[in-house]
C-alpha cells in the first residue's frame, strides 16, 4: 500500500460528513462499511483506488457514490476508565465480600443483597455502554450527507 502511496503525487480520500461529528476520511487501503442501494446488509470493503467519479473497492469493483444508501461507523472508544472500573469492580466485589465473610464469618450477612444488586448493576452498565462499541452507528447518505470524492495535491506549496 504504500507504493500506491509513493507513485502517487495526489493524497485521495473517500469523505463522509455525518452529524454532529468531524468529517471522516477513508484513503487507500482503508475499509469501509457500506450498504448499496440494492443490498440488505452492510458489506465490508477495502477502498484501493479513488477517482473524481468514485472509488474502487477490492481492487475490481467500482462504486458510484450515488449508489450508496448507507455507511456505519464505529465509534472511538470512549468511557474506557469507566468501564474498567465497571467491569473490574462488578467482578471484584462479591469476591471480596465472600473473602471478607470467610474470614469473618460472624460478621451479618445483610450485605450479601446489596452487594449483589450493586455488582449486578455495575456489570449491566458496562454491557449497555459496551454495546454501543459493538454496535456501531449507521448514517444514511443522502443530498444532504452526501459521500465525496477528495483529492488533496499535497506537493503544492
Amino acid at each position: 500500500m504504500e507504493l500506491i502511496h509513493a507513485q502517487n503525487p495526489f493524497n485521495r480520500y473517500v469523505a463522509f460528513d455525518p452529524p454532529a461529528r468531524k468529517r471522516v476520511y477513508y484513503g487507500i487501503g482503508d475499509e469501509i462499511l457500506i450498504k448499496l442501494d440494492d443490498d440488505k446488509h452492510f458489506t465490508p470493503w477495502v477502498i484501493t483506488a479513488v477517482t473524481d467519479s468514485g472509488f474502487v473497492v477490492e481492487g475490481k469493483h467500482f462504486v458510484h457514490p450515488e449508489r450508496v444508501s448507507a455507511i456505519k461507523m464505529y465509534p472511538k472508544r470512549r468511557l474506557v476508565g469507566l468501564k474498567r472500573i465497571l467491569i473490574y469492580g462488578g467482578a471484584a466485589l462479591p469476591v471480596l465480600m465472600l473473602t471478607n465473610y470467610a474470614l469473618n464469618p460472624s460478621q451479618s450477612q445483610i450485605f450479601i443483597p446489596t452487594v449483589a444488586g450493586v455488582s449486578g448493576g455495575m456489570i449491566f452498565t458496562w454491557l449497555i455502554l459496551k454495546s454501543f462499541d459493538w454496535g456501531g452507528m449507521r448514517y444514511k447518505v443522502n443530498q444532504n450527507r452526501p459521500l465525496k470524492m477528495l483529492i488533496l495535491d499535497m506537493k503544492a506549496p
